[in-house]
Protein backbone atom coordinates (compact mmCIF):
# COMPACT_ATOMS: atom_id res chain seq x y z
CA UNK A 1 0.00 0.00 0.00
CA UNK A 2 1.81 3.21 -1.09
CA UNK A 3 2.31 5.82 1.23
CA UNK A 4 4.08 8.74 1.87
CA UNK A 5 7.52 8.41 2.95
CA UNK A 6 9.42 11.70 1.39
CA UNK A 7 10.16 13.77 -1.74
CA UNK A 8 11.23 11.48 -4.58
CA UNK A 9 14.88 11.61 -6.00
CA UNK A 10 15.96 14.61 -8.03
CA UNK A 11 17.05 12.34 -10.87
CA UNK A 12 13.01 11.74 -10.95
CA UNK A 13 11.96 15.51 -10.81
CA UNK A 14 11.47 16.11 -14.31
CA UNK A 15 10.17 12.45 -15.14
CA UNK A 16 7.44 12.92 -12.12
CA UNK A 17 6.25 16.77 -13.72
CA UNK A 18 5.72 15.37 -16.96
CA UNK A 19 3.65 12.28 -15.28
CA UNK A 20 1.52 15.26 -13.11
CA UNK A 21 1.31 17.16 -16.56
CA UNK A 22 -0.04 13.93 -18.71
CA UNK A 23 -1.96 12.44 -16.13
CA UNK A 24 -5.93 12.08 -16.93
CA UNK A 25 -8.54 9.14 -15.48
CA UNK A 26 -12.03 9.73 -13.88
CA UNK A 27 -15.64 11.47 -12.81
CA UNK A 28 -17.96 14.05 -13.20
CA UNK A 29 -19.31 12.99 -15.03
CA UNK A 30 -16.56 14.77 -16.76
CA UNK A 31 -15.84 11.85 -14.15
CA UNK A 32 -15.29 14.00 -13.99
CA UNK A 33 -16.07 14.85 -18.20
CA UNK A 34 -17.19 12.61 -16.04
CA UNK A 35 -17.37 12.84 -12.08
CA UNK A 36 -15.57 10.32 -10.39
CA UNK A 37 -17.81 7.52 -11.37
CA UNK A 38 -15.76 4.62 -11.77
CA UNK A 39 -14.97 4.58 -15.86
CA UNK A 40 -14.67 7.45 -17.45
CA UNK A 41 -11.86 9.94 -17.80
CA UNK A 42 -10.40 12.58 -15.07
CA UNK A 43 -9.84 16.05 -16.73
CA UNK A 44 -6.38 16.61 -17.80
CA UNK A 45 -4.34 18.18 -14.82
CA UNK A 46 -2.52 21.70 -15.80
CA UNK A 47 1.03 21.48 -15.41
CA UNK A 48 1.84 22.15 -11.20
CA UNK A 49 3.42 25.74 -10.72
CA UNK A 50 6.81 25.57 -9.57
CA UNK A 51 8.17 28.46 -7.15
CA UNK A 52 11.33 30.35 -7.48
CA UNK A 53 14.74 28.46 -5.17
CA UNK A 54 14.86 29.46 -1.84
CA UNK A 55 11.35 30.07 -1.60
CA UNK A 56 10.31 28.03 2.05
CA UNK A 57 7.16 25.87 2.29
CA UNK A 58 4.49 28.47 3.80
CA UNK A 59 3.17 25.71 6.18
CA UNK A 60 6.20 24.02 7.93
CA UNK A 61 8.70 26.87 7.68
CA UNK A 62 11.07 24.45 7.29
CA UNK A 63 11.46 22.60 3.82
CA UNK A 64 11.84 24.45 0.41
CA UNK A 65 8.60 24.96 -0.97
CA UNK A 66 8.47 22.69 -4.36
CA UNK A 67 5.18 23.41 -5.72
CA UNK A 68 2.46 25.88 -5.79
CA UNK A 69 -0.71 24.89 -4.55
CA UNK A 70 -3.88 26.82 -5.20
CA UNK A 71 -4.22 30.39 -3.71
CA UNK A 72 -0.71 30.50 -4.25
CA UNK A 73 0.82 29.56 -1.78
CA UNK A 74 4.11 27.82 -1.90
CA UNK A 75 4.36 24.18 -0.12
CA UNK A 76 6.69 21.25 -0.09
CA UNK A 77 5.05 18.08 -0.88
CA UNK A 78 5.13 16.76 2.45
CA UNK A 79 2.78 19.43 3.74
CA UNK A 80 0.80 19.60 0.21
CA UNK A 81 -0.18 16.10 0.66
CA UNK A 82 -0.83 16.19 4.36
CA UNK A 83 -3.29 19.23 3.56
CA UNK A 84 -5.12 17.36 0.94
CA UNK A 85 -5.49 14.82 3.13
CA UNK A 86 -6.84 16.90 5.69
CA UNK A 87 -9.16 18.24 3.62
CA UNK A 88 -10.47 14.47 2.58
CA UNK A 89 -10.46 13.60 6.87
CA UNK A 90 -12.69 16.67 7.90
CA UNK A 91 -15.44 15.89 5.11
CA UNK A 92 -15.50 12.38 6.45
CA UNK A 93 -15.44 13.30 10.09
CA UNK A 94 -17.83 16.59 10.34
CA UNK A 95 -20.39 14.70 8.43
CA UNK A 96 -20.26 11.29 10.19
CA UNK A 97 -19.37 9.70 6.87
CA UNK A 98 -17.46 6.63 7.55
CA UNK A 99 -18.10 4.94 10.92
CA UNK A 100 -16.19 2.10 12.50
CA UNK A 101 -17.51 -1.36 10.46
CA UNK A 102 -19.31 0.43 7.41
CA UNK A 103 -18.66 -0.78 4.04
CA UNK A 104 -17.99 1.91 1.98
CA UNK A 105 -17.69 1.61 -2.32
CA UNK A 106 -15.33 3.35 -4.37
CA UNK A 107 -16.17 4.66 -7.90
CA UNK A 108 -12.60 3.58 -9.73
CA UNK A 109 -11.78 4.29 -13.32
CA UNK A 110 -7.48 3.98 -12.53
CA UNK A 111 -7.28 7.46 -13.05
CA UNK A 112 -5.46 10.47 -10.97
CA UNK A 113 -8.55 11.47 -9.24
CA UNK A 114 -10.11 8.00 -7.89
CA UNK A 115 -6.28 7.06 -7.89
CA UNK A 116 -5.49 9.64 -5.29
CA UNK A 117 -9.16 9.32 -3.10
CA UNK A 118 -7.97 5.06 -3.03
CA UNK A 119 -4.89 6.82 -1.65
CA UNK A 120 -6.46 8.71 0.42
CA UNK A 121 -8.90 6.21 1.90
CA UNK A 122 -6.22 3.70 2.51
CA UNK A 123 -4.74 5.84 4.60
CA UNK A 124 -7.48 6.52 6.79
CA UNK A 125 -8.62 2.93 7.09
CA UNK A 126 -7.63 1.18 10.08
CA UNK A 127 -6.92 -2.28 9.07
CA UNK A 128 -6.57 -3.66 12.98
CA UNK A 129 -10.75 -3.85 14.06
CA UNK A 130 -8.90 -5.08 17.57
CA UNK A 131 -6.90 -2.06 17.66
CA UNK A 132 -7.77 1.38 17.77
CA UNK A 133 -6.00 3.91 15.61
CA UNK A 134 -5.71 7.79 16.04
CA UNK A 135 -7.61 9.51 13.08
CA UNK A 136 -8.15 6.07 11.58
CA UNK A 137 -11.43 4.07 11.12
CA UNK A 138 -11.91 0.58 10.45
CA UNK A 139 -14.12 -0.02 7.44
CA UNK A 140 -14.50 -2.37 4.59
CA UNK A 141 -13.57 -1.13 1.07
CA UNK A 142 -15.12 -2.15 -2.19
CA UNK A 143 -13.09 -0.59 -5.32
CA UNK A 144 -15.39 -1.18 -7.96
CA UNK A 145 -14.72 -0.11 -11.74
CA UNK A 146 -17.42 -0.07 -14.69
CA UNK A 147 -15.75 -1.46 -17.62
CA UNK A 148 -16.69 0.35 -20.51
CA UNK A 149 -14.97 -1.02 -23.31
CA UNK A 150 -18.26 -2.20 -25.42
CA UNK A 151 -19.30 1.67 -24.96
CA UNK A 152 -15.87 2.60 -26.87
CA UNK A 153 -15.85 -0.48 -29.57
CA UNK A 154 -12.85 -1.63 -28.47
CA UNK A 155 -12.12 -5.25 -29.57
CA UNK A 156 -11.98 -8.18 -26.81
CA UNK A 157 -7.94 -7.83 -26.85
CA UNK A 158 -8.36 -3.91 -25.77
CA UNK A 159 -11.15 -5.41 -23.60
CA UNK A 160 -8.39 -7.51 -21.68
CA UNK A 161 -5.60 -5.04 -21.98
CA UNK A 162 -7.62 -1.99 -19.81
CA UNK A 163 -8.93 -4.58 -17.04
CA UNK A 164 -6.10 -5.84 -16.78
CA UNK A 165 -4.56 -2.28 -16.31
CA UNK A 166 -7.26 -1.19 -13.90
CA UNK A 167 -7.16 -4.65 -11.85
CA UNK A 168 -3.20 -4.09 -11.67
CA UNK A 169 -3.35 -0.26 -10.05
CA UNK A 170 -5.91 -1.25 -7.58
CA UNK A 171 -3.94 -4.79 -6.76
CA UNK A 172 -1.76 -3.70 -4.68
CA UNK A 173 -3.98 -2.07 -2.07
CA UNK A 174 -6.01 -5.37 -1.59
CA UNK A 175 -2.65 -7.35 -1.06
CA UNK A 176 -2.34 -8.11 2.65
CA UNK A 177 -5.52 -6.47 3.66
CA UNK A 178 -7.06 -9.58 4.41
CA UNK A 179 -11.01 -9.31 2.99
CA UNK A 180 -10.53 -5.62 3.81
CA UNK A 181 -10.04 -4.36 0.61
CA UNK A 182 -11.62 -5.93 -2.31
CA UNK A 183 -11.83 -5.29 -6.58
CA UNK A 184 -14.72 -5.84 -8.36
CA UNK A 185 -15.17 -4.88 -12.14
CA UNK A 186 -18.23 -4.90 -13.89
CA UNK A 187 -19.02 -4.27 -17.95
CA UNK A 188 -21.14 -1.24 -18.46
CA UNK A 189 -23.45 -3.58 -20.57
CA UNK A 190 -24.59 -5.52 -17.30
CA UNK A 191 -26.55 -2.53 -16.70
CA UNK A 192 -29.17 -4.15 -18.19
CA UNK A 193 -29.11 -7.15 -16.48
CA UNK A 194 -32.83 -7.89 -15.46
CA UNK A 195 -32.22 -10.85 -13.04
CA UNK A 196 -30.74 -8.38 -10.09
CA UNK A 197 -32.74 -5.51 -8.34
CA UNK A 198 -33.10 -3.06 -10.86
CA UNK A 199 -32.57 0.95 -9.33
CA UNK A 200 -35.37 3.03 -9.98
CA UNK A 201 -35.70 6.75 -9.72
CA UNK A 202 -37.95 6.70 -6.62
CA UNK A 203 -35.56 4.77 -4.93
CA UNK A 204 -37.36 1.80 -4.66
CA UNK A 205 -35.93 -1.46 -6.59
CA UNK A 206 -37.93 -3.94 -8.84
CA UNK A 207 -36.71 -7.57 -9.79
CA UNK A 208 -37.61 -9.56 -12.75
CA UNK A 209 -38.45 -12.85 -11.98
CA UNK A 210 -38.81 -14.92 -8.50
CA UNK A 211 -35.25 -14.78 -7.93
CA UNK A 212 -32.98 -11.87 -7.99
CA UNK A 213 -29.23 -12.49 -9.23
CA UNK A 214 -26.34 -11.28 -8.05
CA UNK A 215 -24.75 -8.29 -10.42
CA UNK A 216 -21.26 -10.03 -9.83
CA UNK A 217 -21.99 -13.81 -10.48
CA UNK A 218 -23.80 -13.05 -13.54
CA UNK A 219 -21.58 -13.36 -16.76
CA UNK A 220 -21.97 -10.76 -19.69
CA UNK A 221 -23.91 -11.91 -22.37
CA UNK A 222 -23.42 -10.87 -25.99
CA UNK A 223 -26.87 -9.90 -26.71
CA UNK A 224 -25.98 -7.39 -23.64
CA UNK A 225 -23.11 -6.20 -25.31
CA UNK A 226 -24.62 -5.24 -28.49
CA UNK A 227 -27.33 -3.61 -27.21
CA UNK A 228 -25.43 -1.21 -25.35
CA UNK A 229 -23.30 -0.18 -28.82
CA UNK A 230 -27.27 0.04 -30.85
CA UNK A 231 -28.03 2.06 -27.54
CA UNK A 232 -25.28 4.38 -27.54
CA UNK A 233 -25.21 4.38 -31.32
CA UNK A 234 -28.71 5.29 -31.74
CA UNK A 235 -27.79 8.56 -29.93
CA UNK A 236 -27.06 10.99 -32.87
CA UNK A 237 -25.90 13.94 -30.17
CA UNK A 238 -21.94 13.64 -29.31
CA UNK A 239 -22.83 15.29 -25.74
CA UNK A 240 -26.21 13.22 -24.99
CA UNK A 241 -24.25 10.00 -26.09
CA UNK A 242 -21.47 10.83 -23.37
CA UNK A 243 -24.10 11.45 -20.84
CA UNK A 244 -26.22 8.41 -21.36
CA UNK A 245 -23.06 6.41 -20.74
CA UNK A 246 -22.21 8.16 -17.84
CA UNK A 247 -26.46 7.65 -16.32
CA UNK A 248 -25.81 3.99 -17.17
CA UNK A 249 -22.67 4.14 -15.16
CA UNK A 250 -23.51 5.69 -12.39
CA UNK A 251 -27.04 3.91 -12.19
CA UNK A 252 -24.52 0.61 -12.09
CA UNK A 253 -22.21 1.82 -9.98
CA UNK A 254 -25.07 2.09 -7.05
CA UNK A 255 -26.76 -1.03 -7.68
CA UNK A 256 -23.68 -2.77 -7.27
CA UNK A 257 -22.64 -0.77 -4.11
CA UNK A 258 -26.47 -1.69 -2.81
CA UNK A 259 -25.75 -5.53 -3.56
CA UNK A 260 -22.30 -5.26 -1.68
CA UNK A 261 -24.50 -3.80 1.16
CA UNK A 262 -22.18 -0.36 1.04
CA UNK A 263 -23.19 2.46 2.98
CA UNK A 264 -22.05 4.93 0.93
CA UNK A 265 -20.55 5.71 -2.57
CA UNK A 266 -16.92 7.89 -3.06
CA UNK A 267 -16.57 9.28 -6.50
CA UNK A 268 -13.61 11.27 -7.03
CA UNK A 269 -15.14 14.45 -8.37
CA UNK A 270 -12.37 16.79 -8.02
CA UNK A 271 -13.13 20.96 -8.03
CA UNK A 272 -11.68 20.85 -11.79
CA UNK A 273 -13.95 18.42 -12.42
CA UNK A 274 -16.86 19.64 -10.67
CA UNK A 275 -16.39 23.29 -12.24
CA UNK A 276 -16.26 21.97 -16.20
CA UNK A 277 -19.58 20.02 -15.16
CA UNK A 278 -21.43 23.46 -13.81
CA UNK A 279 -20.20 25.27 -16.73
CA UNK A 280 -21.56 22.22 -19.03
CA UNK A 281 -24.52 21.87 -17.54
CA UNK A 282 -25.70 25.62 -17.90
CA UNK A 283 -24.74 25.49 -21.21
CA UNK A 284 -27.56 22.39 -21.71
CA UNK A 285 -30.33 24.15 -19.71
CA UNK A 286 -29.68 21.89 -16.20
CA UNK A 287 -29.24 24.83 -13.99
CA UNK A 288 -32.15 23.45 -12.15
CA UNK A 289 -29.93 20.92 -10.85
CA UNK A 290 -26.69 22.37 -9.81
CA UNK A 291 -27.11 23.25 -6.23
CA UNK A 292 -27.89 19.68 -5.68
CA UNK A 293 -25.12 18.05 -7.96
CA UNK A 294 -21.83 19.59 -6.66
CA UNK A 295 -22.43 19.29 -2.86
CA UNK A 296 -20.73 16.70 -0.73
CA UNK A 297 -23.38 14.21 -0.18
CA UNK A 298 -26.37 13.38 -2.27
CA UNK A 299 -28.65 10.77 -1.20
CA UNK A 300 -31.30 11.44 -3.91
CA UNK A 301 -31.62 7.85 -4.94
CA UNK A 302 -33.86 7.24 -1.90
CA UNK A 303 -33.01 4.70 1.07
CA UNK A 304 -32.24 1.39 -1.13
CA UNK A 305 -29.30 3.14 -3.10
CA UNK A 306 -26.87 4.46 -0.71
CA UNK A 307 -26.04 8.18 -0.56
CA UNK A 308 -22.94 9.61 -2.33
CA UNK A 309 -20.28 11.36 -1.85
CA UNK A 310 -17.68 13.69 -3.00
CA UNK A 311 -14.20 14.11 -0.30
CA UNK A 312 -12.11 15.87 -3.50
CA UNK A 313 -14.67 18.81 -4.05
CA UNK A 314 -12.53 21.12 -2.55
CA UNK A 315 -8.89 19.58 -4.70
CA UNK A 316 -8.03 20.69 -7.81
CA UNK A 317 -6.93 18.78 -10.61
CA UNK A 318 -3.80 20.23 -10.44
CA UNK A 319 -3.13 19.20 -6.89
CA UNK A 320 -4.18 15.45 -7.46
CA UNK A 321 -1.92 15.29 -10.49
CA UNK A 322 0.68 16.60 -7.97
CA UNK A 323 0.29 13.92 -5.36
CA UNK A 324 -0.09 10.98 -8.17
CA UNK A 325 3.28 12.00 -9.67
CA UNK A 326 5.68 12.76 -6.34
CA UNK A 327 4.14 9.28 -4.41
CA UNK A 328 4.08 7.61 -7.64
CA UNK A 329 0.59 6.47 -6.96
CA UNK A 330 -0.58 3.31 -9.58
CA UNK A 331 -2.43 4.52 -12.28
CA UNK A 332 -4.29 2.31 -15.14
CA UNK A 333 -2.69 3.11 -18.63
CA UNK A 334 -4.73 5.61 -20.50
CA UNK A 335 -3.42 4.64 -23.47
CA UNK A 336 -5.19 0.73 -22.69
CA UNK A 337 -8.56 2.81 -21.33
CA UNK A 338 -8.62 4.42 -24.98
CA UNK A 339 -7.63 7.57 -23.79
CA UNK A 340 -5.79 10.16 -25.83
CA UNK A 341 -3.60 12.35 -23.89
CA UNK A 342 -1.32 14.91 -24.27
CA UNK A 343 -1.38 16.75 -27.78
CA UNK A 344 -2.69 13.70 -29.40
CA UNK A 345 -6.06 14.98 -27.45
CA UNK A 346 -8.26 16.67 -29.51
CA UNK A 347 -10.88 18.42 -28.19
CA UNK A 348 -14.09 17.01 -29.45
CA UNK A 349 -15.77 20.90 -30.86
CA UNK A 350 -19.51 18.97 -30.91
CA UNK A 351 -19.50 18.00 -27.49
CA UNK A 352 -20.47 20.52 -24.79
CA UNK A 353 -18.70 18.55 -21.87
CA UNK A 354 -15.40 18.31 -23.83
CA UNK A 355 -15.66 22.21 -24.79
CA UNK A 356 -16.65 23.07 -21.05
CA UNK A 357 -13.42 21.23 -19.38
CA UNK A 358 -11.00 22.43 -21.92
CA UNK A 359 -12.56 25.68 -21.25
CA UNK A 360 -12.22 25.16 -17.24
CA UNK A 361 -8.64 23.57 -18.03
CA UNK A 362 -7.47 26.92 -19.74
CA UNK A 363 -9.26 29.04 -17.24
CA UNK A 364 -7.50 27.42 -14.49
CA UNK A 365 -3.63 27.21 -15.93
CA UNK A 366 -4.64 30.95 -15.64
CA UNK A 367 -6.19 31.87 -12.66
CA UNK A 368 -5.84 28.76 -10.46
CA UNK A 369 -8.64 30.96 -8.47
CA UNK A 370 -11.42 30.35 -10.65
CA UNK A 371 -12.12 27.60 -10.35
CA UNK A 372 -12.66 27.59 -6.24
CA UNK A 373 -14.81 30.75 -7.46
CA UNK A 374 -17.43 28.85 -9.60
CA UNK A 375 -17.86 26.41 -6.78
CA UNK A 376 -18.75 29.12 -4.19
CA UNK A 377 -20.66 31.04 -6.69
CA UNK A 378 -23.26 27.83 -7.38
CA UNK A 379 -23.03 26.55 -3.27
CA UNK A 380 -24.46 30.02 -2.65
CA UNK A 381 -27.45 28.60 -4.40
CA UNK A 382 -30.75 26.93 -2.04
CA UNK A 383 -29.25 22.85 -1.73
CA UNK A 384 -32.12 20.50 -1.80
CA UNK A 385 -33.43 17.95 0.92
CA UNK A 386 -31.10 14.81 -0.37
CA UNK A 387 -27.96 17.21 -0.10
CA UNK A 388 -28.76 17.11 3.78
CA UNK A 389 -30.10 13.49 5.24
CA UNK A 390 -30.48 12.55 8.38
CA UNK A 391 -26.93 11.61 10.46
CA UNK A 392 -26.23 8.04 9.82
CA UNK A 393 -27.16 5.08 12.97
CA UNK A 394 -24.95 5.43 15.60
CA UNK A 395 -23.26 8.63 14.57
CA UNK A 396 -22.11 11.24 17.41
CA UNK A 397 -22.21 15.22 17.03
CA UNK A 398 -19.49 16.90 18.53
CA UNK A 399 -19.98 18.60 21.84
CA UNK A 400 -23.13 17.65 24.32
CA UNK A 401 -25.09 20.19 24.11
CA UNK A 402 -25.00 18.60 20.03
CA UNK A 403 -25.80 14.72 21.11
CA UNK A 404 -28.98 16.18 23.43
CA UNK A 405 -30.23 18.27 20.87
CA UNK A 406 -30.12 14.89 18.37
CA UNK A 407 -31.59 12.62 21.22
CA UNK A 408 -34.55 15.43 21.91
CA UNK A 409 -35.54 16.10 18.11
CA UNK A 410 -33.93 12.93 15.95
CA UNK A 411 -36.92 10.82 15.30
CA UNK A 412 -38.85 14.26 14.26
CA UNK A 413 -36.16 15.94 12.32
CA UNK A 414 -36.28 12.26 10.51
CA UNK A 415 -39.22 12.50 9.57
CA UNK A 416 -39.88 15.44 8.40
CA UNK A 417 -36.41 15.23 6.26
CA UNK A 418 -38.02 12.09 4.82
CA UNK A 419 -41.13 13.82 4.15
CA UNK A 420 -39.80 16.87 2.63
CA UNK A 421 -37.41 14.37 0.28
CA UNK A 422 -40.64 12.89 -0.75
CA UNK A 423 -42.26 16.19 -1.93
CA UNK A 424 -38.90 17.29 -3.63
CA UNK A 425 -38.19 13.23 -5.27
CA UNK A 426 -39.81 13.92 -8.57
CA UNK A 427 -36.78 12.81 -10.81
CA UNK A 428 -36.20 12.07 -14.83
CA UNK A 429 -35.95 8.43 -14.23
CA UNK A 430 -33.20 8.72 -17.17
CA UNK A 431 -30.38 10.67 -15.25
CA UNK A 432 -31.82 11.20 -12.25
CA UNK A 433 -32.20 15.17 -12.56
CA UNK A 434 -34.92 17.46 -10.29
CA UNK A 435 -37.42 18.22 -12.45
CA UNK A 436 -38.16 22.29 -12.73
CA UNK A 437 -41.73 23.48 -11.92
CA UNK A 438 -42.26 23.65 -15.49
CA UNK A 439 -41.12 20.25 -16.20
CA UNK A 440 -43.84 18.71 -14.15
CA UNK A 441 -46.39 17.03 -16.04
CA UNK A 442 -49.34 18.25 -15.75
CA UNK A 443 -48.19 21.26 -14.38
CA UNK A 444 -50.28 24.51 -14.31
CA UNK A 445 -47.40 27.00 -12.27
CA UNK A 446 -46.28 28.71 -15.45
CA UNK A 447 -48.90 30.25 -17.93
CA UNK A 448 -51.47 27.58 -17.97
CA UNK A 449 -52.55 26.37 -21.47
CA UNK A 450 -53.26 23.11 -23.04
CA UNK A 451 -50.84 21.37 -25.89
CA UNK A 452 -53.03 19.27 -28.38
CA UNK A 453 -49.71 17.56 -28.90
CA UNK A 454 -49.10 16.23 -25.42
CA UNK A 455 -52.91 16.12 -23.96
CA UNK A 456 -52.36 17.82 -20.95
CA UNK A 457 -51.98 21.22 -19.72
CA UNK A 458 -48.00 22.25 -18.74
CA UNK A 459 -46.55 25.77 -18.41
CA UNK A 460 -44.18 26.28 -21.06
CA UNK A 461 -42.96 26.12 -24.51
CA UNK A 462 -43.61 23.57 -26.71
CA UNK A 463 -40.40 21.38 -25.99
CA UNK A 464 -41.51 21.05 -22.41
CA UNK A 465 -44.74 20.32 -22.86
CA UNK A 466 -43.10 17.48 -25.17
CA UNK A 467 -40.62 16.53 -22.80
CA UNK A 468 -43.02 16.11 -19.67
CA UNK A 469 -45.21 14.05 -22.15
CA UNK A 470 -42.02 11.57 -23.25
CA UNK A 471 -41.26 11.47 -19.22
CA UNK A 472 -37.92 12.76 -18.76
CA UNK A 473 -36.50 15.94 -18.40
CA UNK A 474 -36.02 18.40 -20.82
CA UNK A 475 -31.94 17.97 -21.50
CA UNK A 476 -32.52 14.25 -21.73
CA UNK A 477 -35.31 15.06 -24.31
CA UNK A 478 -33.55 17.21 -26.61
CA UNK A 479 -29.85 15.69 -26.12
CA UNK A 480 -30.60 11.60 -25.42
CA UNK A 481 -33.90 11.14 -27.09
CA UNK A 482 -33.21 13.74 -29.85
CA UNK A 483 -37.22 15.06 -29.40
CA UNK A 484 -38.01 18.30 -30.56
CA UNK A 485 -40.77 20.78 -30.30
CA UNK A 486 -44.43 19.15 -31.15
CA UNK A 487 -42.94 15.41 -31.43
CA UNK A 488 -45.10 13.07 -30.09
CA UNK A 489 -42.59 11.16 -28.21
CA UNK A 490 -38.61 10.15 -27.94
CA UNK A 491 -37.21 8.95 -30.53
CA UNK A 492 -38.39 5.17 -30.45
CA UNK A 493 -35.33 3.61 -30.95
CA UNK A 494 -33.49 5.22 -27.98
CA UNK A 495 -36.35 4.63 -25.98
CA UNK A 496 -36.70 1.55 -26.53
CA UNK A 497 -33.45 -0.05 -26.00
CA UNK A 498 -32.97 1.52 -22.39
CA UNK A 499 -33.50 -0.46 -19.37
CA UNK A 500 -36.74 -1.85 -18.69
CA UNK A 501 -37.04 -0.33 -15.13
CA UNK A 502 -36.15 3.25 -16.91
CA UNK A 503 -38.98 2.59 -19.31
CA UNK A 504 -41.62 1.49 -16.98
CA UNK A 505 -40.37 5.09 -15.11
CA UNK A 506 -40.73 7.14 -18.05
CA UNK A 507 -43.91 5.94 -18.91
CA UNK A 508 -45.43 6.25 -15.02
CA UNK A 509 -44.01 9.89 -15.00
CA UNK A 510 -45.79 10.50 -18.38
CA UNK A 511 -48.74 8.99 -17.26
CA UNK A 512 -48.98 11.12 -13.71
CA UNK A 513 -49.42 14.10 -15.60
CA UNK A 514 -52.78 13.54 -16.94
CA UNK A 515 -53.78 11.61 -13.45
CA UNK A 516 -52.87 14.23 -11.14
CA UNK A 517 -54.67 16.97 -13.16
CA UNK A 518 -57.74 15.10 -12.73
CA UNK A 519 -57.65 14.42 -9.38
CA UNK A 520 -57.57 17.90 -8.63
CA UNK A 521 -57.72 19.94 -11.23
CA UNK A 522 -55.45 23.42 -11.19
CA UNK A 523 -53.38 22.86 -7.84
CA UNK A 524 -50.33 23.88 -6.43
CA UNK A 525 -46.35 22.68 -7.36
CA UNK A 526 -45.94 21.12 -3.74
CA UNK A 527 -49.25 19.37 -4.31
CA UNK A 528 -48.71 18.46 -7.63
CA UNK A 529 -45.38 16.82 -6.65
CA UNK A 530 -47.20 15.10 -4.37
CA UNK A 531 -49.56 13.97 -6.58
CA UNK A 532 -47.17 12.27 -8.81
CA UNK A 533 -44.84 10.81 -6.36
CA UNK A 534 -48.03 9.07 -5.37
CA UNK A 535 -48.74 7.52 -8.63
CA UNK A 536 -45.10 6.57 -8.92
CA UNK A 537 -45.50 4.74 -5.71
CA UNK A 538 -48.77 2.87 -6.47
Amino acid sequence: MPAPAGSPEPAQQQQDEQQATDCNGSSTELECGDQGCGGGSDPLPAAAAVPPPGTVCIKCRKAEAEVIARGREPLCHPCLHEQLLSKVRNAVRVHSLILPGDRLALAYSGGPASAALLHFLAQLRNPRTDRPARGKVSFTLHIIHIDESAALGQSPEQQAASTASVAAAAAQYCEGSEGGVTYHCLPLETVFDEGSAAATADGSSTAAGSGSSSLFSAAPRPEQRQRLQSLLASVSDPTGRQDLSRHLRTRLLLRAAAELGCARLARGDCATALAAHIVAAASKGCGYSLAGDVRLVDARHGSRLPPVFLPLREVSARELGVVCARWRLPLADPSALGRAVGPAAAVDKKNINALAAAFVAGMEAHNPGSVPNILNTISKLEAFPWNDPPAPAGSQPAGRAGQQQQHANGSQQEDEQQERQQMAAVLCPVCWAPLADDELPGGSSGSAGADASSGHTSGGSGTVVAAAAAGCCLSCFQQIMGGVAGSAGPSSSVAAALPEDVQQQMAGLAAAGPRAAMAGGPCGTEQLRQQIAEFLLE
